[in-house]
């Protein structure tokens, strides 16, 4: 089994991904619900990973997490959903060590004004989120109550509670 993985297969791996996504996860949303959420916005992207343990002969593309007992592949595959339109917008099968917050600086980079971006804590840069902010896109995560938020402009902390409730 481990011999029949090979990267012509890569191109097929990702369209049939792509097709099973489409069908599980974006079908069951009904059109009006997302017209609703995210009509202020273009798009609305969801970006997220998931690791898959790989044969371990295929280490040296999928190296995986370091171990004293031995060499283990493990592959990474980076998903962007637009749930406006109701698809995948891209698909990237990366080494494990290829992890979210490096992958975030290429959602800085294709940020384009009036989409949102949600993701969770592992793509929280602060150079992605400036980025972000400076092409007047939005970005939507999780956020610790312990973190501090600074205004811009004077540099103060801001009660984003108390700012939020108003």
């Amino acid at each position: 089994m481990d011999s029949k993985l090979q990267f012509r297969h890569e191109a097929f791996t990702e369209a049939l991904l792509g097709k099973v996504l489409n069908r599980s996860i974006v079908e069951p949303i009904s059109c009006s619900d997302t017209e609703n959420l995210f009509s202020c916005f273009e798009q609305a992207y969801v970006h997220d990973s998931t690791c898959l343990k790989m044969p371990d002969n295929l280490f040296d593309f999928f190296p995986g997490s370091y171990s004293a007992k031995r060499e283990a592949a493990t592959a990474r595959i980076q998903l962007t959903m637009d749930l406006i339109r109701g698809e995948y917008d891209s698909i990237t099968i990366q080494s494990y060590r290829d992890n979210d917050q490096k992958h975030s600086a290429q959602i800085g980079k294709e940020a384009k004004s009036g989409t949102l971006h949600m993701f969770d804590l592992g793509y929280m840069v602060l150079n992605t989120l400036e980025q972000i902010d400076h092409k007047n896109a939005f970005f939507l995560g999780r956020f610790f109550s312990t973190t501090k938020v600074f205004s811009s402009t004077t540099g103060q902390p801001i009660d984003l509670l108390k700012t939020l409730q108003r």
